[in-house]
Formats: structure tokens, sequence, C-alpha cells
């Protein structure tokens, strides 16, 4: 056992006698002593301190090695509890003092006690159940402390009566913001949390059995914003989850069963069924499973029951040139265009291997080496039959099943080709073989310049180009000369293709104006505290002015600002949370105002005062940036379609410029296997047909690539600064089209020989090669992403409902008023009171004869009273409304 264990307690004020309640009084955890041995040595005064520790969560400190004798003891300066310094020893003896006698097995106690005046304040966050929430920031008094792993939190107080101000957590929030308790010898004064988040539950199942591939969206229902559409699929067993579901009202639907199966047969969802809504209450979990039903297809088999799945499979065998069976051959199977990975197998030992398949079609297999590439190719087509038999010969160029190895195959690339030293994009564009000319012409450059200095899309118009140049000019005399002063258009960036717009000039915008305006009243603010040190006090002025210009900088970067950065700045700032008040700020202004001294109990005069009010309009216009980054932050997490149309620019040309130092690095990559700018204009690219699909014209190497280049060097972006927003749709497609030609190619060095049975050259084959191809044709999905983000069409929104009428046999025509009402568009009724009712669904597409003007035809409402029925317009490819009230039975 140890030689000495000292077990720390906190006492409740130092007038207190010294016997610990250990049944009530806490015990300190992360508290570090000082022993200091008595007598000696002369020297044993300089000697450092024995240390040991820090005590844990029970107050137990203990020292394995420690010498008898008389120790003085003390707390290690900054790891006690703020205001318990004090240190008593109970016993008999010195209470700064204790003994270790020879032997082991020394207990001693130890009070840490508050200042003069000030008694133990114990706080314990913790949720209704009595659960502790550990790292909750609660402030006492305008002072922040932290709750340990317990929950508990232990403070000192002069006051009878304090104020407390508990904070959200990442996974709970405070019951209760702000509260009095009243300070006392009773139980801790508790600080009580809830969740965050609810959790939902569905699990689809057709008699029991269970239904995966179901893909479920979550949507905001009660006309919030800060939920975005989620999206689950139910896996094997049926089931899938929503968790971290703020609170509020929110929809489920089914949106996609075209992958659903149940036994390996298709499934559909009964319309009636396949949509709910509810609220979610915080740290609830809903089991929503009953609210959706789902059936058989119309061929899944007789009534009450599913068939199984038909068994068909792709079956046969591996065999050398002399027809003996090879064992441990890999065989895959790919859909028809190879990008999906349907199933594999492995040979046996007579050379058979078995692949199942769900559904009819036509597939790709294939035979992969040891290296993991695929050697020959075959096409199979599996219809009704239960089983599809066919042989794959294994290449005849080997006598072996075996491949050479990765390692040899690099291997090989390397002492037949050269090695890639060179430096790649370092200047300028490298020549792409088989176009013309790749350097702007000057009227190209003088029409970005017209652009970017008036703001003006050149043209025949002259009176457009004298507005502009108006416009972007002031023109003054002075002293018989003129002077010219260029005024920027708007509040626009230039950068690249796009500008800073929408959302982001807006925030911008207003950080700009609220620095300029809280720039001298922060210069101008001088402590009212007369113990203030002035080098604090500067200190902390010129670490908040330098994080507000941080902030105002960081909203203006091209291509929208980073959101971790912004956050930390506002934490940084006015500390965690987002409450609007400036009396309950933390953070760098909260320094301010305790090192400069500025509340109102220190006001005496009015230029006092002045001082106080100037610091609150600082605190006013920061919270109120904070305000509106909350609203616009989500317009920057990712690209959608209400990601400004500036900001999608500057990615999309970034984007771009990426894909055309792709094409730089494939053209060198080819030029380091001897395929220079003359064999990729002899090297004719022909590509197989997909399915019914006609079999694609063939094209030049060159020409692929040259085209790819043109696009994102020229055609693209020069689409995109005349045409703006149709520009970017225009192109999307030409981006999808040369995204496919690249697979496509990709695919044909994979293979070696096209559809024509001409080979490749060996140097397309190489991995270099490949992965160049594989990069490039990376790059150029993620532009199609992007560029995809910019839509025409705008949401539907429902200004309100202007009539609701009831038809003979009991069905609701509800007229809506509005705008963004598309043909073929549905709409949807559901209960707030009662979300265990089925959301019902118009009938048909709702008739928009009539600009801004709706009419939805739903079926008779379910006989219950008290019910408030909101509506929901849905135009084509699922772009939903706002939510609005609809009636009231």
């Amino acid at each position: 056992m140890p030689k000495l264990t000292i077990q720390v307690f906190l006492g409740p004020s130092a007038e207190e006698g010294l016997v610990p309640e250990t049944d009530t009084w806490p015990t300190p955890e992360g508290v570090f002593l000082e022993l200091r041995k008595k007598g000696g040595a002369k020297d044993a005064g300089d000697r450092p301190p024995i240390e040991a520790g820090p005590s844990d969560e029970y107050g137990l400190v203990a020292y394995e090695k420690l010498p008898a004798g008389t120790y003085t003891v003390a707390v290690k300066p900054g790891t006690a509890p703020p205001a318990f310094a004090a240190l008593r020893v109970l016993g008999d003896g010195d209470p700064a003092e204790l003994v270790v006698p020879p032997g082991t097995g020394t207990e001693v106690q130890a009070l840490l006690l508050p200042d003069i005046g000030e008694r133990l304040v114990t706080l314990r966050a913790q949720t209704r159940d009595g659960q502790p929430v550990p790292g909750a920031a609660v402030d006492v008094q305008g002072t922040s402390y932290t709750s340990r792993s317990d929950g508990y939190i232990h403070v000192a107080s002069k006051e009878e009566s304090i104020e407390i101000m508990a904070h959200p957590t990442e996974a709970h929030q405070p019951l209760e913001i702000l509260k009095k308790a009243e300070v006392g010898h009773g139980g801790p004064v508790t600080v009580e949390y809830r969740a965050v988040h609810a959790r939902l539950v569905i699990r689809a199942a057709v008699n029991a059995m269970p239904v995966s591939g179901v893909v479920f969206e979550l949507t905001r229902a009660d006309g919030r914003e800060g939920l975005q559409p989620e999206r689950r699929r139910t896996d094997d067993t049926g089931l899938c989850f929503f968790d971290q579901v703020q609170e509020g009202m929110v929809g489920i639907a089914v949106v996609d069963v075209s992958g659903a199966r149940c036994g390996g047969r298709p499934v559909t969802v009964d319309p009636k069924y396949r949509r709910t809504a509810l609220r979610a209450s915080p740290g609830s979990a809903e089991d929503l499973s009953e609210h959706f039903r789902f059936a058989p297809a119309p061929d899944g088999g007789p009534p009450g029951g599913l068939r199984g799945p038909e068994k068909r499979a792709v079956t046969g065998h591996v065999r050398d040139r002399a027809g003996d069976p090879v064992e441990g051959m890999n065989v895959v199977l790919y859909s028809a265009d190879e990008k999906v990975r349907v199933g594999s197998a492995r040979t046996d030992g007579s050379g058979g291997y078995r692949i199942s398949v769900r559904t009819a079609g036509t597939y790709r297999v294939c035979v992969l080496g040891e290296d993991g590439e695929p050697g020959e190719w075959a096409t199979v087509k599996v219809s009704s039959e239960p089983v599809v038999d066919f042989t794959v010969v294994r290449p005849s160029g080997s006598d072996s099943h075996k491949n050479p190895s990765p390692i040899k195959r690099e291997l090989s690339d390397l002492s037949a080709f050269p090695v890639l030293t060179e430096e790649i994009g370092g200047g300028g564009r490298a020549p792409i073989a088989g176009g013309g000319d790749r350097s702007a012409g000057y009227g190209q450059i003088v029409e970005g310049a017209l652009r970017d200095v008036l703001g003006w899309r050149p043209g025949s118009n002259t009176s457009g180009f004298q507005a502009a140049l108006n416009g972007a000019f002031e023109l003054r005399d002075v002293q018989g000369h003129t002077e010219f002063t260029w005024h920027p258009r708007g509040y626009a960036v230039q950068a690249d293709l796009g500008a800073l717009t929408g959302a982001q000039a807006s925030i911008y915008n207003r950080a700009k104006n609220a620095l300029e305006q809280i720039t001298p009243l922060l210069d101008g603010l001088t402590p009212l505290d007369p113990a203030a040190d002035p080098q604090d006090t500067e200190a902390i002025r010129t670490i908040v002015r330098a994080e507000l210009g941080e902030l105002v900088d960081e909203l203006a970067v091209e291509g929208g600002p980073r959101i971790q950065r912004v956050d930390e700045l506002f934490t940084l700032l006015i500390g965690p949370g987002s409450a609007l008040n400036p009396d309950a700020i933390g953070g760098q202004l909260l320094q301010l105002r305790d090192r400069f001294g500025l509340t109102t109990s220190r006001v005496g005069t009015l230029d006092e005062e002045r001082i106080v009010t100037n610091f609150r309009i600082v605190v006013d216009h920061v919270l109120a940036l904070r305000a509106g980054w909350d609203g616009y932050r989500r317009l920057f997490d990712d690209t959608t379609s209400d990601t400004s149309l500036g900001t999608v620019l500057i990615r999309l040309s970034r984007s771009l410029d990426v894909v055309a130092q792709s094409v730089e690095e494939t053209v060198f990559t080819l030029d380091s296997v001897f395929i220079d700018a003359a064999q990729r204009q002899t090297i004719r690219l022909e590509f197989p047909a997909r399915g019914t699909e006609p079999k694609p014209p063939s094209i030049l190497l060159s020409d692929l690539l040259d085209w790819v280049s043109r696009v994102a060097t020229e055609e693209g972006p020069r689409l995109i600064r005349d045409a703006g927003k149709d520009g970017v749709i225009a192109i999307t497609g030409v981006l999808t089209q040369l995204a496919d030609l690249v697979h496509r190619t990709r695919q044909l060095t994979r293979h070696g020989t096209m559809p024509g049975g001409e080979r490749l050259p060996d140097g397309m084959r190489t991995p270099r090669v490949r992965r160049a191809l594989q990069e490039l044709e990376e790059q150029l999905d993620d532009t199609v992403s992007l560029a995809r983000a910019v839509q025409r069409t705008e949401p539907p929104f429902i200004i309100f409902v202007n009539d609701v009428s009831v038809g003979e046999s009991g069905e609701l025509d509800v007229t809506l008023v509005g705008r963004g009402f598309l043909p073929g568009a549905t709409a949807e009724l559901s209960a707030v009171e009662d979300p265990d009712l089925p959301v019902l669904l118009s009938r048909d597409a709702v008739n928009t004869g009539r600009p801004g003007r709706a009419v939805a035809t739903f079926d008779p409402l379910p006989p219950d009273d008290d019910l408030t029925w909101v509506v929901t317009l849905i135009n084509p490819g699922g772009i939903r409304s706002n939510t609005v009230e609809a009636l009231t039975t």
C-alpha cells in the first residue's frame, strides 16, 4: 500500500470546525499538493517540493515512497478550485504540517477552505432522470465553470443569493437558462439539462419479412430553417435510423423504392402510407414503422405472401490452353457499363464458379489476375432462365494461371519507360496535340477587362457602354484639370469567374460597416476600474480589434468563408452559444469588460455611463453579426441551389482549372510512355455499345484531350462569363459527355483492345496512364456535380390558402396562392396535433392553370375534431414549398 495517503475535502467556510462531514462535503479532483520535509541539511529549503497527484475523484493523493519525518504541506498554485487556496491538515498538530511515522499505511485528511467571508456552493449539472452532464459550462455571478465527469461544480461565493447562467453543450441544452439559488448547507443546486436531439427509427417489412433498399427522407415541416433534408436507406434487416433530429415538426417520406427488395423481389409502397409528420421532442426515441406500408410488386407472387427469388446465376469454368481447370481464380461480374460491381466468386477445384444475380439483364464478366487487373472480358445476357452457363478461357499468352505480381508489373513499367522526374504544372499550359492556338486573343483580354472594371457585358450597344462608364467613374474638375475616381459596381469583389455576391456579400458588407463603427468606440474606451492594469487593458483591446479584423477578412474569402474559422472567431469574441443578451456574453469581450470594469455599478457620472454605453454598442454589433451568420451559415456548408451564383462560379472556375491541369498531367504521362503528340493524332478510340444504346462514334485521342482542355480553359469560362446561370446550365451537358468519354477511354485501357479488335499501344495499358485518366475522370465528375447545383427553377412558395371547399362526396379542393407553382406538382396535407395520422396526398397533380394559383384535390379527411391541417406543395423533382395552415376541423 502507499506510504502516505492524503484525502482532500472542500470545507463550507473558513469559520466552520475542522472535523469534516465526509458524507456531505465534496472531494475536489485534479488538486496537486506540495510537500517539503522539515529539518535535515541546510539546503533542504532550496530543494524542489515533493509532488504526487493529481487527486482523483475521491480527493485522494498517494505517495508511494516517502521518508519518515515532518512535512509542511501546501496546495500547488492554480490547481485548487478558485478561492480555495487555504489548506489545513486535520489532527492534533500544526494544521500546516503532517507527520509521517516509520512504516507504511499512513492516512491523513486535509481541508481546502474558502476565503474569509465566502461559502462553498455545490452545483450539479444533470438530466431530469439524475444522470450527470459532464463538460457543461455554467456561469456563476459572471464567472464561468465547467462540470466534472460526475456533473459537479464547486465554487465559493460571498453572496447569500447567486445567479446561475447555464449554457448548452453539444448533446444537451439547459431547461432553464438563468436561475437564482440561495447559498446554504443543503444539497447541491441542480442545473437540469435535456438531450438536444430526438431519434427516429423505421423498420420496413412485408409480412414480417425485412425490406432493404428503401430510401426515406427527413425534412423540416414547420417552416423553420436549420434542418437540411436528410436521407437514409434501410439495411438488410429493414432498419434505418435518423439520429440527431432537431426539435420541431418534421416530415418523413419514402422517396425511392427502385432498389427496394424483400426476399429478392421488388417492393412497392402504399401511396396512402408513404409519408408522415410528427413533432420531434428533445431526447425522445420514436418508432415510426407502423406509418409506412409496403407490398410486393405487381408480379411479386400470389396474394398473402411473397415468392422466393428466382434462381438466376452466372456460372462457368476457367481453364488453361490445354483445357485443364484452374483453381483459385477470381471471377468478377459487373454491370453492363462496368461501373457497378455486382458480385464475385473464386473457382473451385474443377475450375467452376457461380455468381448469383437478382435481376435479369446484360452483364460484363472478367477474370482477375493476382495483381487485381482484369484479363479476358465477356458479355453475358441473363434472362428468365434460372441458370446461364458459359465458359471463360484464360488469355492464351500465359501457360500458368498466375499473372505477374503488382510489384513485378510496376518494375516492368519502370524498366520499359522513363521515370517520372520532370516537374509538371509549374509554368504555362502545355500545348495539346491536335488543336490550334491556345493563347487568348486581344479581343478576349479586352472583354474581360471591361467586365471587371465596368461590370458590363461587351456588345454592340454603345449607350449601354456609356452608361456603364458613367456609373463606374466619377469625373471632377480640380484646378483646371479633370480627375476621375473609380467606383466598383455594387459590393462585388471580382475573383476568377464569379464574385462575392448574395448572402456572402450581404454579411460581409454588414461586418465591414460594423467594424468601421466599432473601431473608434473600441479605441475610445477608458477603464472605470481604478485598479486596472494599463498593459492588461491595452492587450485585451488589441486582441479584440485583431479578431474583429480577422472576422471581416474571413467573410470576404473568395468562394465562401471557412465555416469553422468564422465559428471559432465568434466563440473567441463572445463565447459559446448564440444568446442575444449583451449581459450574458463570454469570450474576449467579457474579459475586456472585466479588465476595464465596464459595469453599471461603477458608473458615477454621465461620462462614465457613456463609456459603458459605447461598450454595449460594440457588443450589440457583434451579436447582430452572429445572428446574421447563424441565418446564412447553411448556405456556405455545401454547394446547393440556394448558394449564391457568384460563390458557385468561383468554385466552378477553380474546378475547371483543376481539370485543365489534369489534362496537362495526362499529356505528360502519355509522353513518358512514348505516346507523343504525333501518335496521339493516330490513335482512334472506338467504344462499345451499352445495352440498347447505339454505338458512339469514334474519336481521336488527341481530339478528346484537346476538347477537354478547350472546355476547361476557353469555352466553359467564356459561356459562364457571358451567359451566367444559363451558361452554367448549357456547359453542364458538355462536361457530362466529356466525363463519360474519359471513363470509356479508361475502360479501353483496362481491356487493351477495342471492339473492332485493334490493340492499344502498350504504353496506354501502363498503371501510370490509367491513374492519370482516372484522376481526370474524377475531376470532371466533381465539376459536373458542382455545375448541377446551379438551377434555373426556384422553390415554390405559398403565400396563403385562398379557399377550401368540400365536394358532394367529401373531397377537399384547396386553393393556394403563391409563386413558383409548376405543372405536374403535387400537394399534401398533414395534421399538426396528431402526427400518427397518415399524410394525405393530392389525388392528381395540382391544377396550375392560372398564374400564381394552384388547386389541389384531396380525399375526405379522417373523422377527427380539433385538428389543424397544414398544406405543402411539391414541384416536380421533389422541390418542396413552405408549409402553411389550410383548415381546422
